[in-house]
């Protein structure tokens, strides 16, 4: 086939995936990969067809193999820290965050992957700053500064701290949708802080 011909392939793929159309998807995949073994969107999107009909662990095991072929393919890092995430191997998957944002240091999805991780396994100074450094390069990613947030505010709340970070971050004046009054009131309803709430939206 002609490489176009692939890279159609690989995309009807991607696009029947995104349709929660998986066996098709995984069709179009291995014709592509038939083709051209390399194809990173048929790669990709293969190892994605895999964790969705067998689970995380075979998804797994085509990201290595994808990473056999190219060591530093930006997406197959990020999907395999994804999966190892999936698969309860979190000290595996922040090696693997780590090394993907070596790669692609301006992933704000990657570096929101790794906060929620190292929040989890009890490292919240380390992931509150994962969370600024994404947000330092998107400062609307609402679904970050909410997770972020949520983390300050859980980690101690004071008055006036949120502004504190949100200065720090050099958005206090935009005031991002995530970061107005009433979103930091609604994350302290949600962890049982009533009075401070009401400061919040008093502020």
């Amino acid at each position: 086939l002609m490489p176009e011909r692939v890279s159609i392939l690989a995309n009807l793929a991607t696009v029947l995936l995104e349709q929660q159309r998986a066996e098709e998807a995984l069709a179009y995949c291995q014709q592509a990969l038939a083709h051209e073994p390399t194809h990173p969107e048929a790669l990709a999107t293969h190892a994605l067809c895999l964790r969705a009909l067998s689970g995380p662990a075979q998804a797994l095991a085509r990201c290595d193999q994808r990473l056999q072929a190219q060591a530093d393919d930006p997406q197959a890092l990020a999907d395999r820290a994804m999966l190892l995430v999936e698969l309860g191997r979190l000290d595996e998957a922040l090696e693997a965050h780590a090394r993907a944002l070596s790669v692609d240091p301006g992933n704000v999805g990657l570096r929101a992957g790794r906060a929620t991780v190292l929040a989890g396994v009890g490292r919240a100074g380390e992931a509150l700053d994962e969370y600024r450094a994404a947000l330092r390069l998107a400062p609307d990613a609402s679904a970050v500064g909410l997770a972020f947030m949520h983390l300050v505010l859980e980690t101690g709340y004071a008055p006036g701290r949120a502004d504190r970070e949100f200065e720090a971050l050099a958005i206090r004046g935009m005031r991002a949708p995530w970061a107005k009054p009433a979103a930091v009131a609604s994350v302290l309803v949600a962890l049982l802080r009533s009075e401070p709430a009401m400061a919040a939206l008093l502020d």
